[in-house]
């Protein structure tokens, strides 16, 4: 028996890169720590946009509880990989890319959204390149 499928977040980006890591070394020998689409998003919002809780969460269409949570696991993720010197990958989940502010009516952004994405996978698909030689 499946639980409830999962709920698709509003995301205003997709980021350029989906891994960073420490310079030098090869991925393939390095642990990851997954952050995953939706936190980057609470990320991006929160300390680049300067949203706070009740705000950022209207944006991605959640609760201010369910937001907190998201925020909190992303700082987790982002903290791990750099105090541990992990490769961070970012993706997967179910999300909306929406890059507009919401109006009154017809969803998010009036029926104008980019992607309509759901990603069950816990890890999003390979980068072409490994970024052995440390640029990502």
């Amino acid at each position: 028996m499946r639980g409830r499928p999962p709920i698709r977040r509003r995301v205003g980006i997709v980021p350029p890169h989906a891994v960073y890591k420490p310079q030098g070394v090869p991925a393939s020998r390095m642990e990851e720590v997954l952050l995953r689409l939706d936190g980057l998003e609470a990320l991006r919002l929160v300390h680049i946009e300067g949203l706070g809780h009740e705000a950022g969460a209207e944006r991605m269409g959640v609760s201010r509880q369910t937001f907190g949570r998201i925020l909190e696991e992303a700082h987790r993720a982002v903290t791990r990989a750099l105090v541990e010197g992990k490769m961070l990958r970012i993706g997967c989940g179910a999300y909306i890319v929406c890059p507009q502010r919401p109006p009154r009516r017809r969803g998010f952004c009036g029926g104008r959204c980019q992607f309509d994405r759901r990603i069950d996978d816990e890890r999003p698909p390979e980068d072409a390149d490994d970024g052995s030689d440390g640029s990502s």
